[in-house]
């Protein structure tokens, strides 16, 4: 039996009659989480798995008390409505339909939203996933992609600039005041509460292979449990 086959019927077990099994995936911008993500639910299969993103839950604009657009710290764990997600995913857990928020990046707010349907496996992914307590307590899994910060930073380079026609002096402002604080203060303590670190240098096949043996053990493991080090204190954002 292949690690796949074997991997989809273990997690289709505990689904079976039981709630579905969450799997969280955090790590640094540009780590390789969403890649990470629909590979593994390419691999345990659409019909069975779903994807929700952190990055749907960026609180709208008007939430943010009329502050200038580039006033906004999108790294920062307070500007994603952990409420709302905390809710969804409650509700999936229940096999309730949730309405996905739907989040223009070009417009920096929410669009409207769709219906996403439960499934046996749900994989949540998400920079500031893991800065949540009420988040990390229903994650069966918590996946880390882990990284040097330079090479994190030529990811981020080259999409700002390559993939979305960033303007250098943009991206450069972005990164060195938002996006590289905000990975040392909020996202890399987080790498405490991973269930399961991956490095993310490795190819994407790769991590989908090391992932699957990882939650086949999981399912035939006990003594594997969650971390939930003393509480991660997040400070609010200066208006």
């Amino acid at each position: 039996m292949s690690r796949k086959i074997f991997c989809l019927l273990s997690l289709a077990l505990w689904a079976y009659g039981q709630e579905p099994f969450f799997i969280g995936i955090a790590g640094g911008s540009c780590s390789g989480k969403t890649t990470l993500g629909r590979a593994l639910q390419t691999e345990l299969g659409e019909d069975r798995c779903a994807i929700v993103s952190m990055d749907s839950y960026y609180k709208p604009l008007a939430a943010f008390d009329k502050q200038r657009l580039d006033e906004i710290d999108f790294d920062h764990p307070n500007s994603i409505d952990f409420d709302l997600l905390h809710a969804h995913l409650t509700s999936l857990r229940s096999r309730e339909a949730i309405a996905l928020p739907l989040y223009n990046f070009s417009l920096s707010d929410r669009v409207g939203s769709e219906i996403l349907l439960p499934k046996d496996i749900i994989i949540i992914e998400g920079f500031l996933l893991l800065t949540d307590p009420k988040i990390r307590s229903l994650l069966n899994v918590a996946v880390f992609l882990d990284a040097d910060l330079d090479i994190l930073a030529l990811r981020r380079f080259e999409r700002d600039l390559f993939v979305l026609n960033r303007p250098l002096s943009q991206v450069k402002e972005n990164y060195f005041n938002r996006v590289e604080p905000g990975f040392k203060t909020f996202v890399a303590p987080t790498k405490q509460f991973a269930t399961c670190t991956l490095n993310a240098k490795n190819p994407i096949s790769e991590l989908v292979k090391e992932l699957q043996q990882f939650l086949t053990i999981f399912q035939d493991d006990s003594s594997i449990v969650r971390k939930e080090p003393p509480q991660f204190h997040i400070q609010p954002q200066h208006k």
